[in-house]
Formats: structure tokens, C-alpha cells, sequence
């Protein structure tokens, strides 16, 4: 889609008159070209990640501790500490402690 949008810009600037046969044969081997480009990125991108398995590389989200969670929960629910004190003390992200509390409150609804 990125790349149909590049080449409509690339012809509006090229005055490329896709009405004719011509111009309708040069848009469309453009984007064959960029088609290939992007499938060309996504194999390297590819063979990257497997590269990297390969050396030993853990790929993704780092786990969460959760013993730190639990900590940080029991906090929360002490009400004593603002959760930008909760987040300091525990090293959790905020975001990570706001999905913890809307998971838990999920499971108390269901």
C-alpha cells in the first residue's frame, strides 16, 4: 500500500499520464518494482531475526519479574504509595503495573 502511495506521488511529480497505454505500463512495472523492494526488506528483516536466534539472541518483550509485580500490586492495593512511587521502588514500568491492575480487575469481573 506504502509503496502505491510512494509511486502515485512519484507520477503526480513525473507528470506520468497513466491514462495512455505507456504510462499505464511504466505505473504498473513501478510498483512491480516496489513490491519487490518490499518483499526484499521483509526476507532480510527475516534473515536477521534468524541470525540472530542463531547467535544466541533473545528476541521480544523482556519477561517481567513477578515477584516485583506481586510487590508492586500489594502496594497499590496498601493505597499508601502514588503510583510513581510504586514504579521507582519496584523498577516496573507504569504501564506494565496499569496492565497488571486492569488483568487482575478483569479476572474479578469474570
Amino acid at each position: 500500500y506504502l509503496s502505491r502511495l510512494i509511486l502515485q506521488s512519484a507520477s503526480l511529480k513525473e507528470n506520468m499520464d497513466t491514462k495512455t497505454s505507456t504510462g499505464k505500463a511504466m505505473f504498473q512495472m513501478m510498483c512491480v518494482i516496489a513490491e519487490l523492494e518490499r518483499n526484499l526488506i521483509a526476507e532480510r528483516v527475516k534473515e536477521g531475526l534468524e541470525a540472530s536466534k542463531k547467535r544466541g539472541k533473545t528476541l521480544g518483550r523482556p519477561k517481567l519479574d513477578k515477584e516485583k509485580l506481586t510487590v508492586a500490586l500489594r502496594m497499590y492495593d496498601s493505597k499508601e504509595y502514588s503510583v510513581k512511587e510504586i514504579v521507582s521502588a519496584t523498577g516496573i514500568s507504569q504501564g506494565s503495573l496499569y496492565r497488571a491492575i486492569n488483568r487482575r480487575k478483569l479476572g474479578e469481573i469474570n
